[in-house]
């Protein structure tokens, strides 16, 4: 079985794969669903691009629509992938609370906090400052 943990220690490397997954937009990017189909198409948020980032390669019709099926195809436990998925959604609204305990960081500070809000119109600009907060959280050591 694959571990998200066994493959991304820290939180800057979950953003970091959060912000690489929306730029080659594994999934058409949907904020609004961490991952659904229609038609021919694949749709999905921060953290399913994220996801697909991690493990190299993009979910299929069939194991999209829900998350027993993702966390199948990734032979991930539903519960970490629920977990994981849930951080990143927050992560990308601004609130790191959930991404920090995801990898037990409890002690975070909460100056890393509210800096962006990704959405599905305004991702791409929002980014950049993704990025600068990534490499404030490395300095850090998280």
């Amino acid at each position: 079985m694959n571990s998200i943990k066994d493959k991304v220690k820290l939180p800057s490397e979950a953003l970091q794969h959060m912000v690489d997954g929306l730029r080659k937009k594994w999934v058409y990017v949907h904020m609004e669903t961490y991952g659904r189909s229609k038609d021919v198409f694949c749709f999905g948020c921060a953290a399913t691009n994220a996801v697909c980032n991690i493990f190299e390669k993009s979910y299929n019709l069939e194991s999209i629509d829900k998350r027993e099926f993702r966390a199948k195809f990734f032979d991930l436990r539903r519960n970490e992938l629920l977990s994981f998925e849930w951080s990143i959604d927050k992560a990308r609204q601004g609130n790191l609370s959930g991404l920090m305990f995801f990898f037990d960081r409890w002690n975070y500070d909460e100056e890393y906090d509210n800096r962006f809000d990704l959405t599905t119109a305004n991702y791409e600009k929002e980014l950049p400052k993704v990025e600068a907060l990534i490499s404030e959280l490395k300095a850090d050591g998280l």
